[in-house]
């Protein structure tokens, strides 16, 4: 499939990249903000479980 779309120039490779790249980033900024977080134990919880 890739082969199909990669264009033969250079600078259609780039102009293909570019938008790419800029979706990559985001994606992985978004996944930063909306991704499951880790549940936070309080010092309380803590200082009781360890003995």
């Amino acid at each position: 499939f890739a082969a199909i779309l990669t264009p033969p120039d250079v600078i259609t490779q780039v102009m293909m990249a570019g938008p790419l790249i800029l979706l990559y980033e985001i994606s992985i900024f978004g996944a930063k903000i909306f991704g499951k977080k880790e549940p936070q134990v309080s010092t309380k919880e803590t200082k009781e479980t360890s003995g």
